[in-house]
Order: structure tokens, then sequence, then C-alpha cells
């Protein structure tokens, strides 16, 4: 791709179900590139394994090292990070990564929905798997079964979006703006416009993402 081109590339990857973009902008005498997300949790034509090798390759500069300007993981479900679980990641030169305020591994607010959402998807995985040892488990227990493998912790991947990549890249934990909507500066994308959406902060919007007691998938599987 010539780096005096003026036009922004997306590269959406077929990962099968789940996601992963490639956002390429022209930069100053050179690309910028941007990756969203690298996960799936059903594999289509290519395996993650056999992806991960595409995207690394794709980003390889002419000295033969792999460069990604941003690394963006929208959130933990597996669905959209497993990929990151990869090894090779780990030669990989990244300047930053972003990710939702509620990955702030100093934000107590942030670990408490963190536990509570990994202490549900462990009892709704526990709770299929009772019903597949009793033969009980029907067609819509299985998805239930897939929802909860979804948002299961994802170690591996969450270890190194917040640890790993050549080079230790900055991280920023992002947050929807309280008052507005306010463009987000960074240095890493000079002369591109970014605006954070969510998650939000408010009290009242966490409050509503919380089931009503009685309303959870638990429900459905006892």
């Amino acid at each position: 791709m010539n780096s005096s081109s003026d036009s922004v590339y997306v590269r959406m990857y077929n990962v099968g179900f789940g996601d992963c973009f490639l956002v390429t902008f022209p930069g100053d005498g050179q690309l910028l590139r941007v990756l969203i997300d690298c996960g799936s949790i059903a594999a289509a034509s290519m395996s993650m394994t056999d992806v991960v090798g595409t995207i690394i390759e794709d980003v390889k500069d002419k000295d033969g090292v792999s460069r990604i300007d941003l690394v963006v993981c929208t959130h933990r479900h597996k669905d959209h990070v497993s990929g990151f679980s990869d090894s090779r990641w780990k030669d990989v030169e990244v300047r930053e990564v972003w990710m939702p305020w509620t990955e702030d591994p100093q934000d107590p607010k942030a670990k408490r929905i963190r536990e509570t959402q990994s202490r549900l998807a462990l009892a709704l995985k526990d709770a299929w798997a009772v019903k597949l040892a009793t033969g009980s488990a029907s067609a819509q227990d299985k998805g239930l079964r897939d929802i909860a493998e979804n948002a299961l912790s994802n170690i591996a991947a969450m270890e190194l979006l917040h640890k790993g990549f050549r080079s230790k890249p900055k991280r920023r934990f992002l947050s929807a703006p309280a008052n507005g909507i306010k463009p987000l500066k960074s240095s890493v994308l000079r002369g591109v416009t970014t605006y954070v959406l969510g998650p939000s902060k408010s009290e009242t919007v966490i409050r509503d993402m919380d089931p009503p007691a009685g309303k959870t998938y638990l429900k459905r599987l006892s």
C-alpha cells in the first residue's frame, strides 16, 4: 500500500462469528495502523491461528518487524479477544492499547463489575454441565452454554492486552465523557479525530445493565 495515499482502508478479517478489523490511516509519510478486536467463537474458512498469522504478516514493515500503532479491545468477550491468546503477539510492536474503563485494574468499581460477570458466567457454565451430565440439556440450553463460554474471563488474551506486546505500549482505559461528546486526543493518531461513545460510568446505566432478581440465565437452567 502506498504510504502517500490519502485514503482510509478498512480490512475485515473473516473470523467467522466474531470481530477483527485493521484500519489504516494516512500519516506523516507513513501509514497508521489500528487493530480493533481479534476474536471468534465459531471459525469460518480460516482458523483463528491463521487469521493472527495473516494480520502479523500484513503489518510487517520492511525491516521485518510487525508494527501496530493502536490496538483497541472493545470488551473481553471471546468473540472479540480470543485471537490475542496467540503467543506470536509478543513480537509485535504496539504503541498504545485502548480498553474500556471496566478493565482498569486500579478502579474498584471496574473490578467489581469484572468479578460479577465472571462469577455469573462460571455459574452458568456449571449449570450447563449438570444438565449435560443428566442428559436433560436442550438445544436452547446449548445456546446458554455458548453465552457463558463467550463471557468467561479469557485470561490469556486479557493478560496480553494488559501486559504483553513488544515495546511496552501505553495502556488507556476509556469511558464515554460525562458531559456531551468530546474528541479524544492521542499522539498515536495525529490527524485522526476519535470519539469514545461507551461504556458509561453513570451509576444509572451500570444499574440498568444488571438484570432484576430472578431474571438471569441461571433461572432458565434451574
